[in-house]
């Protein structure tokens, strides 16, 4: 009596086969992972003020300077009269605005004044963009714009690592991956 062995490994492996081959066809992989640390990293810059290290980009300064406009009619309404506390007038004609500080300005602008804040115009955060990498089927993040390029290099040297990656971002972009190539070899 003869026993017989069979294996199906060679269906297994043509089927491993053609789902890696799925993989390395579609730019959907690295998309996703572009994609899903780039919006981490918007939130973490421009809405929280964070750096790479997650400390405060930077503060605005709170040491007390004169401030002062040459022509109080250029000024707009809503900013004269928030400031009209802080004026007083010179022999010359200049109105100048005391015991006032840059993150006291920016408060009675209107604006935040917690942390540096890289969305004065919205330009930076919507140059910030995932751009095709160097080799097939990658990307990385980086900016349209050369002179928001130069600002974030500037803003860099200035308060440090801004625009690296987290560990957290990093991490996410993994599990999204995961989650891509699940959906990938799940489709039939």
């Amino acid at each position: 009596m003869k026993i017989r062995i069979g294996s199906n490994l060679n269906q297994v492996y043509s089927a491993q086969i053609r789902l890696i081959g799925k993989l390395t066809r579609t730019n959907r992989v690295p998309r996703v992972a572009a994609l899903d640390t780039l919006a981490r990293m918007r939130v973490r810059i421009f809405t929280k003020g964070l750096n790479s290290d997650n400390r405060l980009i930077g503060q605005y300064s709170r040491r007390i300077q004169p401030f002062w406009w040459f022509t109080p009619a250029g000024t707009p309404p809503l900013f004269r009269a928030r400031l009209q506390k802080y004026a007083y007038k010179t022999k010359s004609g200049k109105i100048y605005y005391d015991v006032i500080n840059h993150a006291q300005v920016r408060e009675i602008v209107g604006r935040q004044s917690k942390f540096v804040d890289l969305e004065f115009s919205g330009q930076m955060r919507a140059n910030l963009l995932p751009l095709p990498g160097l080799t097939f089927n990658s990307y990385a993040i980086g900016f349209t714009n050369p002179l928001m390029a130069l600002r974030a290099e500037y803003n860099e040297k200035r308060y440090g690592m801004i625009f690296q990656t987290t560990r957290h971002e990093r991490l996410s972009a993994e599990i999204a991956v995961s989650f891509e190539v699940s959906r990938i070899i799940n489709q039939k």
